[in-house]
């Protein structure tokens, strides 16, 4: 008696015993485990590898910020730069600010009046009557004109101001800067899987030829948000520089950015 492992090996050779066997349909029956198994197997790793691709590919990437119009912005940029001014205290023994000149004042200098002498009385000739004069007298003459000083104050261009008479302005303004932050912010991609969000605030000086320069973070969330904020305000194009007096200053601006994974 055949034992169990041998069955279908039996029940095949027992149906082709008077059939053809090279026909072909035996090889089949006796090779369709084997194809079973090694199909089983096959959709199972691809099934396993379709799961698992996008999260291997989301890990060495970093995911672009889309802001559409049915979904909240990722990126928040309050109305004002300088919302949170970076305030600096002086030390103690600086001296009081000195009050600044416009540069288009003007002294004018004029002469101490002088009173002419008294005239001596006792060396008077007295008046009397008799022939009328010719009638010539003297012109009236021409006095000392006076001397216009123009004080012409040039500020420190190094200097850096928190606040000016004419502030920076961005061609476009708010939303001008927004379009232009939306566009080059990318999310990071560890802070990212990390779940980290918050708001980066960047402080910056706009020069008076509307450069920026002097990039820092104030306050930060993650590096690597820290950077790429950073990064993205230093590549910022040029302003319209602010004026202090009529003369183009620096100016301290803060811009905070908000990462979001809503």
């Amino acid at each position: 008696m055949e034992t169990k492992a041998s069955i279908y090996g039996s029940w095949d050779d027992l149906v082709f015993a008077a059939r053809n066997k090279a026909y072909g349909a035996y090889m089949l029956r006796r090779a369709y485990a084997r194809r079973l198994v090694l199909a089983v197997g096959m959709s199972t790793t691809m099934i396993a590898v379709l799961l698992v691709a996008p999260e291997i590919i989301s890990r060495f990437t970093d995911k672009p910020i889309l802001v559409t119009d049915g979904d909240p912005p990722i990126i928040y940029l309050r109305e004002k730069p300088q919302i949170i001014p970076h305030v600096v205290q002086p030390p103690k023994s600086a001296q009081p600010p000195v009050r600044t000149v416009n540069a288009n004042t003007t002294i004018q200098v004029v002469s101490d009046p002088v009173e002419p002498p008294a005239p001596d009385q006792s060396a008077a000739t007295p008046i009397t009557d008799g022939a009328p004069g010719e009638g010539q007298g003297v012109p009236d003459g021409v006095g000392a004109v006076p001397t216009d000083i123009p004080v012409i104050i040039e500020e420190d261009k190094n200097k850096i101001w928190l606040t000016a008479e004419t502030p920076p302005s961005y061609e476009g303004g708010m939303e001008g800067i927004m379009k232009f932050v939306k566009k080059k912010l990318r999310y990071p991609a560890s802070p990212r899987r990390q779940g980290i969000e918050g708001t980066v605030y960047i402080s910056f000086v706009v020069n008076g030829d509307g450069s920026v320069s002097d990039v820092a973070v104030l306050r930060g969330i993650h590096v690597d948000c820290d950077e790429e904020a950073a990064r993205v305000i230093a590549m910022l194009p040029s302003w319209k520089g602010g004026k202090q007096n009529g003369n183009p200053v620096r100016v301290r601006m803060v811009l905070p950015i908000t990462f979001s994974l809503q």
